[in-house]
């Protein structure tokens, strides 16, 4: 029997994401180059690779649909979806599972992004790694 330890899988899925993630990079540096120009390669891959793992964790690898998530990450913090308003949407069974992160952007109240992006500020000012998480005061 063919076994494929843990490492060998990791490393072949990385092989096959690569070409996925850099047609996203340069899709998002063209439709998003503000937002992308603060970032060197290395860290917009690193960034997409993580947008890809939470998409994924919702569902999703669709293109389009990570390249939103990028963005939600960016602008809003890698905990936007903890929100408990963002995370019904994400997980609403009347919504394609590919569409669910577009649909955050079109039902989240602006009261909702703010709360949000308030979390994140007070977990950086705190210098959390993530809300909810252990933070030490700096």
């Amino acid at each position: 029997m063919l076994v494929i330890r843990t490492a060998q899988m990791k490393a072949l899925q990385q092989a096959v994401d690569r070409p996925f993630l850099a047609k996203l990079a340069a899709f998002v540096r063209q439709r998003e180059p503000t937002l992308t120009a603060r970032w060197t390669d290395a860290e917009l891959l690193r960034g997409l690779t993580g947008a890809l793992e939470s998409a994924s964790d919702h569902g999703t690898s669709d293109f389009l649909a990570v390249a939103t998530f990028f963005v939600a990450i960016a602008q809003h913090g890698r905990d936007f979806d903890k929100h408990p308003v963002i995370a019904a949407i994400l997980h609403d069974a009347s919504v394609g599972v590919d569409y669910r992160i577009h649909a955050v952007f079109d039902r989240a109240a602006p009261e909702v992004w703010a709360e949000i992006d308030r979390a994140r500020d007070a977990a950086a000012a705190l210098d959390c790694p993530s809300v909810g998480e252990m933070c030490r005061v700096t």
